[in-house]
């Protein structure tokens, strides 16, 4: 047998003698653990807190960060495979960018493995509002070509397409201070906030009172470095403004925005006092 022959033998070996390892741990797993501590080890194996959803059916496994052997059931049995998978459900957010109009395409896909449509499993659902969105062109309009408003509250729409409960985050991006009048970023996220508020607040209104969880966030991301070297740019979603810490009107959420902000700081300001007496002792 030459040396290359050998090679894949053994590396034949060791994938089959994992197999045989990781589908032991599973069903010990499933004998011995109740379901919530079972979720608490899915929750730790699992890497993805948020899915681009257009990108979601081009992966080769649910997860993209996790290693694929994960949703491979002759590693890990079929009832930890749908386990897992729902728990990955359970805790994902899909992330719709611009794109509110994809939607109905990936709530009617079949999950293979659940065998049920993704709209009784997806329960998180996010998307971005810039504000070339909020332009209004009434002549195409009138022609009966929707302006980026008109379209933005028409695909909205769509988010009454999810499962009764489902968390719905909207993402603002503020726009740069050669866009805007005001060069101070907070006043200029508040002005922006209340902008996008007057326009879409009266969908919000049906969607809370049809059951659906709402979260609004101002410019998140985060440069975030993972374990392996590698840097991807990444919402981090801080300080939501919900019907939960904010009175639900228009004038309520900004208020909330502009609160949190002097509380921010006023804690870099203690912060920076502090670390300058320190110095000086």
């Amino acid at each position: 047998m030459d040396l290359m022959s050998q090679r894949i033998m053994s590396k034949l070996l060791e994938v089959q003698q994992s197999r045989m390892e990781c589908l032991s741990v599973c069903m010990a797993m499933q004998k011995l653990l109740p379901r919530e501590l079972r979720d608490m080890v899915f929750a730790y194996l699992l890497f993805e807190d948020g899915v681009h959803a257009r990108l979601f059916h081009y992966y080769d496994t649910l997860d993209p960060k996790a290693p694929r052997h994960y949703w491979n059931k002759e590693f890990t049995g079929d009832a930890t495979l749908r386990e897992l998978t729902e728990s990955w459900y359970s805790s994902v957010r899909f992330d719709f960018d611009r794109s509110l109009n994809f939607l109905p395409h990936l709530l009617a896909q079949v999950d293979s493995t659940l065998q049920c449509k993704r709209q009784e499993l997806i329960r998180r659902a996010s998307f971005k509002i810039l504000q070339c969105d909020l332009d209004m062109w009434l002549a195409a309009d009138a022609n009966g070509i929707p302006s980026p408003q008109s379209l933005l509250l028409k695909n909205m729409e769509y988010l009454f397409l999810l499962r009764p409960g489902a968390k719905v985050t909207i993402i603002l991006e503020s726009p740069l201070p050669w866009f805007s009048e005001s060069k101070n970023l907070q006043e200029r996220q508040s002005h922006f906030l209340a902008r996008v508020l007057d326009i879409i607040f009266p969908t919000l209104v049906r969607l809370q009172q049809a059951g659906y969880s709402l979260a609004v966030c101002i410019d998140p991301g985060s440069n975030v470095q993972f374990q392996d070297g590698q840097q991807i740019w990444r919402y981090e979603l801080k300080n939501l403004i919900t019907p939960g810490n904010a009175h639900f009107s228009c004038k309520g959420f900004v208020e909330r925005f502009l609160n949190v902000g002097r509380d921010v700081e006023k804690d870099c300001n203690i912060k920076a006092t502090t670390s300058r007496m320190m110095e000086e002792s």
